[in-house]
């Protein structure tokens, strides 16, 4: 499945993927798990990786978690360098998703979050957006990452003087 992402900012920023893929139906571990290795020890050394990531879960699941945690601290990080922005205290982030359907109304929901006077504002970014994600099935590894790279690219546009004002719309 794929998903659009565009997004704007202060300081003539666009940045625009009509086709990014989310992510979650490709499993880069499984498919090694299918391959059939000539030495059987590198299939037992994956296998055993996985079991001290979680011995619960096969090796797909905690390669996944990995990588959904080291995303999320991407997006985390853009975030926290966009407030550190000389102008960040009148900045914001605002956030449209939307999950269109064919036989009834589109799903919709906006947040906007602002800079002001806010402690670890990467953090609390995501806690701010993760319902309005969750509500439209936009809560994938794919969207965390294109939110990371159009944090980050927007942070190099407008520097470290700038003031962070981008409005971001996510469908699908």
């Amino acid at each position: 499945m794929s998903f659009q992402i565009i997004a704007s900012g202060a300081g003539g920023f666009h940045y625009q993927n009509d086709n990014a893929v989310d992510l979650d139906d490709f499993n880069m571990v499984k498919f090694l798990n299918s391959v059939q290795f000539s030495k059987p020890e590198v299939s037992d050394a994956i296998q055993w990786a996985a079991e001290q990531a979680s011995p619960s879960a096969d090796m797909s699941d905690a390669v996944g978690a990995v990588a959904h945690i080291e995303l999320l601290q991407l997006l985390i990080e853009s975030v926290d360098m966009l407030a550190t922005c000389g102008g960040a205290d009148s900045g914001f982030i605002s956030l449209l998703t939307i999950q269109k359907h064919v036989l009834w109304a589109d799903d919709s929901r906006l947040e906007k979050f602002n800079f002001s006077g806010k402690s670890e504002p990467g953090l609390q970014f995501v806690r701010h957006i993760r319902k309005a994600l969750t509500d439209t099935d936009l809560s994938t590894i794919g969207v965390i990452f294109q939110l990371a790279a159009a944090t980050s690219k927007y942070h190099s546009k407008i520097g470290s003087d700038g003031t962070p004002k981008l409005w971001i719309r996510l469908s699908h």
